[in-house]
């Protein structure tokens, strides 16, 4: 499995990603999917250097960011001095409460994750997502293609932007493009990571307790599968499934006897009892605000 070094370096260019049409698309497919209200308390999760944030946080949503990159979220806090940032490791659970939040984004994270661990996290999705609240994941399918996705941005640069822009902006992207080709490549090698069938994140939604789970539909030049399904409370007539507190038990259990607390970043002027109120219970770490 790819370790940190690994990432800290893909993270260095991951930005290109900002001068991306399809890029930019996804991330609105994500917004449009989940749907939230003004306020609402969402967490990214898989957060990277912050851009779903951003445009979460753009849509008056109060955004908690939780990645394992240490250099991600610096990224993050350089983008947004205000934001909220918490490293930990998705593989040994969320430090947070029990329905801590009103619904959830994961953009392009559980691939790199074993199928078990997967499954855990949709679970510890579903413990900590209020009741009504919505989990929007979208991850490459299996076989996804670079390539195809840098064939479709230059077709929306010649359409929207014209060809002299195009050339100018391939020019310009050039080396974190190559860059990124060749991260792509070694992410597309790595054994140890769970690639989706086109119909296997739903069965993983379902699979993890969610009802109205969405149909699968693909984004990102066809090369990413997104869904998203609701926690609910109670009997669901339509659906036909129960109150899903036992999948929630299921993930605690899961993770019970790790006895670990999880890795927090503060960074400086931290006040950390300000999100204390999403902390695990029995767990001092919180998502904190940060100076950057």
């Amino acid at each position: 499995m790819l370790g940190s070094e690994f990432w800290a370096q893909y993270f260095k260019v991951y930005d290109v990603l900002n001068s991306v049409p399809t890029y930019r698309k996804l991330l609105d497919a994500i917004c449009r999917e989940l749907d939230p209200r003004s306020g609402s308390l969402i967490l990214d999760v898989g957060s990277g250097t912050g851009n779903l944030a951003l445009r979460l946080k753009g849509l008056g949503c109060d955004v908690v960011a939780v990645d394992f990159c240490r250099q991600a979220l610096q990224c993050h806090t350089r983008k947004d001095r205000d934001c909220r940032v918490l490293l930990s490791d998705l593989t040994k659970g969320l430090p947070f409460k029990d329905a801590a939040f009103d619904g959830i984004a994961c953009n392009n994270v559980l691939y790199a994750l074993s199928a078990r661990d997967q499954l855990m996290a949709a679970r510890e999705f579903q413990r900590v997502l209020k009741p009504g609240g919505r989990l929007v994941l979208a991850n490459p399918k299996a076989g996804w293609k670079p390539m195809a996705i840098y064939f479709k941005n230059i077709e929306y640069g010649l359409r929207d932007e014209g060809w002299w822009a195009t050339v100018k902006m391939l020019v310009r992207e050039l080396v974190p493009t190559v860059k990124m080709f060749y991260y792509n490549g070694k992410l597309r090698k790595e054994r140890e990571y769970h690639y989706f069938e086109f119909e296997e994140q739903r069965s993983l939604l379902e699979a993890g307790g969610f009802v109205d789970v969405s149909n699968t539909v693909l984004v990102y030049a066809d090369q990413v599968v997104l869904n998203s399904g609701l926690k609910v409370t109670s009997k669901d007539p339509d659906a036909g499934v129960v109150a899903v507190e036992r999948s929630a038990a299921v993930a605690k259990a899961s993770l019970a006897g790790a006895g670990r607390r999880l890795p927090l970043m503060l960074f400086p002027s931290v006040d950390q009892d300000g999100d204390a109120e999403l902390a695990r219970e029995g767990d001092g770490s919180a998502a904190s605000p940060t100076n950057g």
